[in-house]
């Protein structure tokens, strides 16, 4: 399983920062006891969309957090090749919705002139590296350990027909213009290694982030 967690930006933040000046101070004209000096600062910013993470469009949910199940699946009895993928793919839907109303679209035109779904990865303890130079590539690692019941087989992201290139750091899932509420991306199971699957479950969680341009 996927737990993908969304993560709203500090977007819809107000900050309020209070000084409050103490007479006596020989920078400030000299005051009465009882006078004071109170600086307030703040920002107020456009108000962002709700972010909806559904199965499809038919059925967008209502919540920002998912589990997305890529099943039980069996792993093939011929002999497999590291980095080959197997099971099916699975998708999922992040859609831009009204924050006072889930069930209707947001209205990104007074917004922005479009949005990106991302997120971050720590190479160094989320990613699995199939193959070596230039053949090289990334997938996402199991965080149930194999001394846990954890299976070896790791995961692949997309985007339509393209198989995402996952790097350390921040990865761009989708950029979309302000005619488009929903994006879509799919998950599928790759081996690890040359040989079978171990079984075992597999967990990952990923937060995603929309930004605005």
């Amino acid at each position: 399983m996927i737990n993908m967690t969304h993560f709203f930006k500090l977007s819809q933040t107000t900050a309020l920062v209070c000084a409050l000046g103490v007479a006596g101070l020989t920078s400030l004209p000299a005051q009465a006891a009882d006078d004071g000096t109170l600086t307030i600062k703040a920002g107020v910013s456009k108000a962002t969309c709700a972010v909806i993470i559904g199965d499809n469009a038919a059925n967008p949910g209502n919540s920002s957090y998912k589990t997305l199940n890529l099943g039980n699946i069996a792993s093939n009895n011929k002999s497999s090749i590291a980095g080959e993928k197997f099971g099916r793919p699975v998708q999922i839907q992040f859609a831009l919705t009204n924050p006072e109303d889930t069930s209707k679209a947001c209205d990104l035109t007074a917004l922005s002139s479009g949005w990106q779904l991302k997120t971050n990865f720590n190479a160094a303890t989320q990613f699995t590296t199939v193959g070596t130079g230039t053949s090289a590539k990334n997938y996402l690692k199991n965080e149930i350990p194999a001394t846990a019941g954890g299976t070896n087989a790791v995961v692949t992201l997309g985007v339509g027909v393209r198989e995402l290139v996952l790097k350390d750091q921040e990865n761009i899932i989708v950029g979309l213009g302000n005619g488009t509420n929903i994006a879509t991306m799919w998950a599928q199971f790759v081996y690890a290694t040359t040989g079978q699957a171990t079984p075992g479950k597999f967990n990952f969680i990923m937060p995603v982030t929309v930004a605005y341009k």
